[in-house]
């Protein structure tokens, strides 16, 4: 054994997966601080990605050259996709600064360092074998299912900062003209019976908040449902949670739907107010619409986070609630 633990051949993952079309390898794998990477070109919901697979000894892949496969499809102007089964691990031997693209890592759980470094180059990760403290954007039993879910995340999501998301033919939904009352609502049933799909994300320790990509009469839209069937108050995981989504729409211009008023949080602590400080920021950060379909008047503290927002819209669900979001969603199309 020479402890190198091999992720799955480029070939073999651009071959077996169903939503990679016309996949084709790219250039000769290099190793980059003792990983091994392959890179591959392929279509996603009709644009091109870059697919690298990265091979590292001990079960650990450096972060170095994780960042290195961002770069590179930084330079080529492209989304990516990275698939390991090591451990990113380290302090990146470069210090480039963070791109405007769309690049989504599937890995476990990478060291605190390796982590931190992820984060400031804004990579989205699929888990594997995650653990209950972990906050991956999804998680998948292993590197082929990790790879199609990557594929339908991309789909939702714009290739970069200032560029549209990719738009299909709307799918015939039923209507409503109310979403219920907070203690017997379901979250999920309302956004299957409005949206066209709906992929929910950061799903870990957030039963009581329902977060989502969605697309409604062809377009994406993040969701936040909160639901109160499942936890009578915020938890802090939760708000966690609800930062990143709030984050992600703001660095990539997508409208977010804030489906009912959140509940209020369990505990006030040092950690809750900094969270709700940041959440102010990542919101006011946002170019497209916060769509808040509400309960009541008052609502918790961060419904007044959230309502208090420049681009903060309050939804009428009385005319029809998927036609009000549409209509919003052109007037976003048309103002951006």
């Amino acid at each position: 054994m020479n402890g190198i633990v091999e992720a799955p051949s480029l070939s073999s993952l651009l071959d077996e997966c169903p939503l990679l079309d016309e996949p084709t390898p790219a250039a000769s794998p290099r190793t980059i601080d003792g990983t091994t990477i392959a890179l591959g070109l392929a279509g996603v919901a009709g644009r091109p990605v870059l697919v690298g697979t990265a091979t590292g000894a001990g079960g650990i892949v450096s972060t170095t050259a994780l960042l290195a496969v961002v770069e590179h499809a930084e330079a080529l102007g492209l989304p990516s996709i990275t698939v390991t089964p090591g451990r990113p691990c380290g302090m990146p031997a470069f210090a480039a600064a963070a791109g405007g693209g769309v690049h989504v890592l599937v890995s476990p759980l990478p060291d605190p360092v390796a982590d931190v470094a992820l984060a400031a180059h804004s990579v989205l990760r699929i888990g594997l074998d995650d653990d209950a403290s972990s906050a991956p954007v999804l998680t998948a039993d292993d590197p082929a299912s990790a790879l199609e879910l990557a594929c339908v995340l991309l789909s939702y999501l714009p290739s970069g900062r200032g560029r549209p998301a990719p738009s299909y033919l709307p799918a015939e939904r039923s209507e409503l003209t109310g979403i219920g009352p907070a203690e017997s609502r379901n979250a999920l049933a309302i956004l299957f019976t409005i949206c066209d799909d709906v992929l929910r994300v950061l799903p870990a320790d957030t039963d009581e908040l329902l977060l989502a990509m969605a697309r409604i009469d062809g377009r994406s839209i993040a969701v936040a449902a909160p639901q109160p069937l499942a936890g009578r108050a915020l938890t802090l995981p939760s708000l966690v949670r609800l930062n990143e989504l709030v984050a992600l729409c703001a660095d990539l211009a997508l409208p977010l739907l804030v489906l009912g008023s959140a509940q209020e949080l369990r505990a006030r602590s040092q950690p809750v107010g900094e969270l709700l400080r940041a959440l102010a920021v990542a919101a006011g950060r946002m170019t497209r619409p916060l769509l808040r379909v509400v309960d009541h008047d008052a609502g918790s503290v961060v419904d007044q986070v959230l309502g208090a927002v420049p681009t903060a819209v309050v939804v009428d669900p009385v005319a029809g609630l998927r036609r009000e979001l549409v209509r919003w969603l052109d007037i976003a199309t048309v103002s951006g």
